[in-house]
């Protein structure tokens, strides 16, 4: 109330973006939602961002595809805008960090090894198995390293239930050639994801930022089911051989790896900034209809 916006604008659909449109909504402000229409397997986070879809006044989505999703929600056409995926941006901004100065920053060799990159997160409909899938992607991990002679770098997990169960994994398995941080600078993450040989786990990054990058992707489990696969990205269960096989052919298929480098991102061109601007730009704020939702029978 204090800075009267005349937008709110969130991303995505964790909690801070439900109490975003929630507040937007009782404060008759304009919501904008980037990231709609994008859907995730058995996760509570796929509730939540319908939930929001539903609350906001203007979508971006981050592909065609999702988009088409937020009208079959009854959501109407002049409210919805395929931006892409606005972190393209940032990685397009990102400055280049060689390979030596990675090393010096990670304190492991990344400069005359080649690495993959490791990133994991509890599943809320599986929290409880949380600790045994990790351990079954750690003991890939740790197989695929010592056979090939390659490093893995990893990142700690988010904050859901069963993050605890999998940072325990992390402590048993690191060695001298797996390592993870709990955090790491933008341009340090960026130019990583850059060099690396592929990326295991089942982030989001692997649906949404991997393509850009032409980087292949492992995805252990069901996390990411269910979103849109630009070919980059290959699923697989917690059999600790069907991982490796998965992770051999990400790095060393040179026919798989030529395929993922000429893959058309269905996420946009790095340029949704300037869509969402200019989106906003042409709002005319006096407009009851931005503001009224239309009525379904």
């Amino acid at each position: 109330e204090r800075v009267d916006p005349d937008f709110l604008i969130f991303v995505g659909d964790r909690e801070e973006s439900i109490a975003t449109c929630i507040v937007g909504n009782y404060m008759n402000v304009i919501v904008a939602h980037i990231g709609g229409g994008d859907p995730v397997y058995g996760n509570s986070d796929d509730p939540i961002r319908i939930a929001c879809s539903k609350l906001a006044h203007v979508h971006f989505a981050t592909a065609k595809d999702y988009a088409d999703n937020i009208k079959k929600l009854g959501e109407e056409e002049f409210r919805i805008c395929f931006s892409g995926n606005p972190a393209l941006n940032n990685i397009i901004e990102t400055e280049i960090v060689d390979r030596g100065s990675l090393s010096n920053f990670l304190d492991i060799d990344v400069e005359n090894s080649e690495y993959v990159v490791v990133l994991q997160h509890p599943l809320s409909s599986e929290v409880e198995s949380s600790y045994i899938q990790m351990m079954a992607t750690m003991n890939a991990v740790k197989k695929f390293t010592n056979e090939n002679d390659v490093k893995a770098i990893g990142i700690y997990p988010n904050t859901d239930p069963g993050s605890y169960d999998i940072m325990e994994v992390i402590d048993e398995s690191c060695n001298e050639s797996i390592k993870f941080y709990k955090t790491l600078p933008r341009n340090i993450f960026v130019n990583l994801i850059r060099n690396a040989k592929c990326l295991i786990g089942n982030s989001s990054m692997g649906i949404l930022e991997a393509p850009f990058y032409k980087l292949p992707v492992v995805n252990v489990g069901n996390r990411q089911k269910g979103r849109l696969n630009a070919g980059n990205v290959e699923f697989v269960g917690y059999e600790v051989d069907d991982i490796v096989s998965s992770i051999k052919k990400a790095c060393f298929n040179i026919e798989y790896r030529k395929e993922v480098a000429k893959l058309e991102n269905p996420y946009g061109d790095g340029h949704a900034h300037i869509k969402i601007v200019n989106f906003l730009d042409n709002i005319n704020l006096n407009e009851e209809r931005w503001l009224t939702k239309r009525k379904l029978i």
